[in-house]
C-alpha cells in the first residue's frame, strides 16, 4: 500500500456532528471528504434542534451550559454570515407547571443565582390565551432552535461544490487501514472519523462503547388557529413556526429501534396537542418523522481516537442535545486532530477502553 494519501480526513456520516466537524477541519486547511448514505435519515434531520439548557423535573441546568451556549451561538451566527441564511432562531420558552412539585422546584431554582439568566417570570394559572395552564407557567430564557435541515443542506451543498462530499453507503468490510493510512471507496486518507449516530452500535472497531439509543418521533403540523409565539414545554414540546405551522414532539422508545413512524406515536402526539391548545383548530399533518438518538450510557459524548488504531476516530453520542453541544466539541476535536490538543477526559472514549475489548 502506498503511503501517499489523497486526503487528511474522511468523515463518515453527515448529521450535525459530521457536518460541523468537517466544516471546522476545512477552515483549518485540512483536506476533508464527507461520505453519507443517501438512503439513511440522520437523527439531526428529524430533531427540532431545540436549545434548552434547563431541563427535567428538577429543572437542572445542563452541565457546562455556560460554556456551550456562547460557542454554539457564535458558530451558527458565523455560518449564517458565511452563507447568507438563517439557521439559529432565538425563541423564548414557556414551561407549564404540572404539579405542586414543579411549583416548589421553580421557586427554589428562581432564587439560585446560578439560574438568574435562565429562568424568568411566573405566570398565574389560566392566563395564557393559547394553552391550558391550570397551575400556571414560567418563562425560560436562552432558548431557541436550530433549523438543522437547512443547515445540513447548506453544508452539503458547500462540500459538494468543493468536491468534498460523496453519496454512498459503506460496509465496514470496505474500510482498510494500516499505520498512517485508511482506504475507503478507493480514497486514501490519514484518518477516518466515524460520525454515524446510532449506527455506530454496529461499528466493529468501537463496539466496546456502550450506547443506549432511543427512538423519537415528531409531527410537523398546520392549523388555522393562532399559535403562541414561544416554545411551549409541557412534558412534550410545541415549537411554533409561521403561518400556522408548528412541530411537536417528541416520543421516547427504547425497544423497536427503527426509523419507521408509528401510528401509536402519531396518536400520542396529536392527543398532546389537542389537550394542550385551548383552540386547536383544524389540524393537518404535514410530516411525521422518526429517528434514533445516539444516547450514551453516561449521557456524555464519545470523542477520540481508537487506543490501538490512531487512524480511526469517533465523534458521536450527543443524544438529544446535539444542537447545543456539537459546536463546542467539534471545535475542540478539530483542534485535537490538527494541533494534538488534549481531549476532555469527560468525553474521551478511552474512559471505556479495556485491553480485552
Amino acid at each position: 500500500m502506498s503511503t501517499q494519501t489523497d486526503l487528511d480526513v474522511l468523515i463518515l456520516g453527515h448529521g450535525l456532528a459530521g457536518g460541523l466537524l468537517a466544516w471546522h477541519l476545512i477552515q483549518k486547511g485540512l483536506r476533508v471528504t464527507v461520505i453519507d448514505d443517501p438512503q439513511s435519515l440522520s437523527a439531526s434531520r428529524v430533531a427540532a434542534g431545540l436549545f434548552n439548557p434547563v431541563t427535567g423535573q428538577r429543572l437542572v441546568k445542563f452541565k457546562h451550559a455556560d460554556r456551550f451556549l456562547p460557542v454554539a451561538r457564535e458558530c451558527y451566527h458565523a455560518l449564517e454570515k458565511r452563507f447568507g441564511k438563517t439557521f439559529f432562531h432565538d425563541m423564548g420558552m414557556v414551561r407549564l407547571i404540572r404539579s405542586n412539585h414543579d411549583q416548589l422546584v421553580w421557586g427554589k431554582r428562581k432564587n439560585d443565582p446560578e439560574y438568574d439568566s435562565y429562568l424568568g417570570e411566573y405566570f398565574d394559572r389560566n392566563t395564557s390565551p393559547y394553552v391550558h395552564d391550570p397551575l400556571g407557567s414560567f418563562r425560560q430564557h436562552r432558548t431557541g432552535y436550530v433549523d438543522t435541515t437547512v443547515l445540513l443542506d447548506t453544508l452539503s451543498e458547500f462540500f459538494r461544490g468543493n468536491d468534498s462530499f460523496i453519496d454512498a453507503r459503506i460496509d465496514y468490510k470496505e474500510i482498510s487501514f494500516e499505520k498512517g493510512q485508511v482506504t475507503a471507496l478507493d480514497i486514501r486518507a490519514k484518518q477516518i472519523i466515524f460520525c454515524e449516530g446510532y449506527r455506530a452500535t454496529g461499528n466493529p472497531w468501537f463496539s466496546w462503547l456502550p450506547f443506549k439509543p432511543a427512538k423519537g418521533e415528531i409531527l410537523a403540523l398546520q392549523t388555522d388557529t393562532e399559535l403562541p409565539e414561544q416554545i411551549i414545554n409541557a412534558g412534550k414540546w410545541l415549537l411554533p413556526s409561521t403561518e400556522g405551522l408548528f412541530k411537536t414532539g417528541a416520543t421516547y422508545q427504547w425497544h423497536e429501534l427503527d426509523e419507521l413512524p408509528t401510528k401509536e406515536a402519531k396518536q400520542e402526539l396529536l392527543d398532546f396537542v389537542h389537550a394542550l391548545l385551548r383552540h386547536p383548530g383544524n389540524i393537518k399533518i404535514i410530516h411525521h418523522l422518526a429517528g434514533i438518538r445516539p444516547c450514551t450510557k453516561d449521557t456524555k459524548p464519545y470523542i477520540g481516537m481508537h487506543p490501538h488504531h490512531p487512524e480511526l476516530g469517533f465523534f458521536n453520542g450527543f443524544g438529544s442535545r446535539g444542537s447545543l453541544m456539537i459546536p463546542y466539541h467539534a471545535e475542540q476535536f478539530a483542534a485535537h486532530l490538527c494541533d494534538k490538543t488534549a481531549i476532555d477526559k469527560e468525553t474521551d472514549i478511552k474512559r471505556y477502553w479495556k485491553e480485552d475489548a
